[in-house]
C-alpha cells in the first residue's frame, strides 16, 4: 500500500516529540487542532497558549512549532480530497487496525 504521507526528517523528528507526549495531553492537543483545522487563516493556539504548551509538553518553541505543523499537515492530508479524485471507500470496506492495549482503556482516545 502506498504511503499517504512521505516520511521526511522533519516528520520523523515531530513523531519522536509526539510519541513523548502524555496520551491525555495529546488527546486534548489533537482535539483543539481538529476544531481549528478548517480555519486556514487562524492559528490553533495564541502566542500565550503556545508558551503554556511549551511548558506543559516540555518542548522548546521550535519543537512545539514542528509538532503543531506536522499534526495539522497530517490531518489535512488524510481529511482532504484523495489523490486521483476517487471517493472514499464505503465505510464497510475500511479496515481499522486494533488499538494498542493502553488506548483501549475507558477515557482513552
Amino acid at each position: 500500500m502506498a504511503s499517504i504521507i512521505k516520511e521526511t526528517p522533519s516528520i520523523k523528528e515531530a513523531v519522536t516529540h509526539i510519541n513523548a507526549i502524555d496520551i491525555n495531553k495529546f488527546s486534548r492537543l489533537l482535539s483543539r487542532i481538529l476544531q481549528k483545522l478548517h480555519l486556514k487563516a487562524e492559528r490553533s493556539f495564541s502566542e500565550e497558549e503556545e508558551e503554556k504548551l511549551q511548558s506543559a509538553l516540555s518542548l522548546d518553541k521550535q519543537a512545539l512549532g514542528l509538532v503543531l505543523e506536522t499534526i495539522s499537515f497530517i490531518l489535512e492530508q488524510v481529511s482532504g480530497p484523495r489523490r486521483g479524485g476517487g471517493a472514499l471507500p464505503p465505510r464497510e470496506s475500511l479496515r481499522v487496525p486494533a488499538l494498542p492495549p493502553a488506548l483501549q482503556k475507558p477515557g482513552g482516545l
